[in-house]
């Protein structure tokens, strides 16, 4: 099934295509029926994550008493708390030992991380994030055409993009 959306944005019209995982691959595959290909989504990369952190304040603080009431954040990431850059690093290098060489990475974005206290992420850190994430892929899988899409937390204010008028129409493939 192709799916096809027009949206007006400061009074221009776009038309865009949304196609099937099944369309996708037989883009940039000869067949649907072969080959390998990585979806990466919400990474949700948290540099200021500190082992040890305070879970109730996104693992940022260092717990000064941890207790098995109040306990701290583990070294490479903790449930409760967005993933620190060794997480991160860890899965993209355990992607590579899998599958070194994938026909292509489709890449649903959330990379920046959830919180918001005392204040969320700027436009400038988020883009960090993205460009951290792009370069690893990039340099962890040399050649490999990477298909990337904004999440809700890859905007400057996160969960929130610009107001866009959208009708859409569904025709059969």
């Amino acid at each position: 099934v192709q799916f096809s959306c027009v949206f007006t944005w400061q009074s221009c019209q776009f038309l865009l295509f949304l196609l099937s995982p099944c369309l996708l691959a037989t883009l940039l595959l000869d067949s649907c029926s072969a080959g390998t290909f990585w979806h990466l989504s919400d990474l949700h990369l948290d540099y200021q994550y500190v082992a040890g952190g305070n879970l109730s304040s996104w693992c940022h603080a260092p717990l000064q008493t941890p207790s098995s009431q109040h306990p701290s954040a583990g070294p490479d990431g903790d449930y409760n708390c967005d993933s620190p850059y060794s997480l991160v690093m860890s899965a993209l290098q355990a992607m590579v030992r899998l599958q070194p060489r994938p026909d292509f990475i489709v890449w649903t974005g959330d990379s920046a991380p959830h919180w918001s206290s005392p204040h969320p992420p700027d436009q400038e850190y988020v883009f960090n994030v993205t460009k951290a994430v792009f370069s690893q892929l990039d340099q962890l899988f040399p050649g490999v055409p990477v298909v990337p899409a904004l999440g809700n937390h890859d905007s400057s204010r996160l969960t929130s993009f610009l107001y866009l008028q959208v009708t859409m129409t569904v025709t059969p493939s």
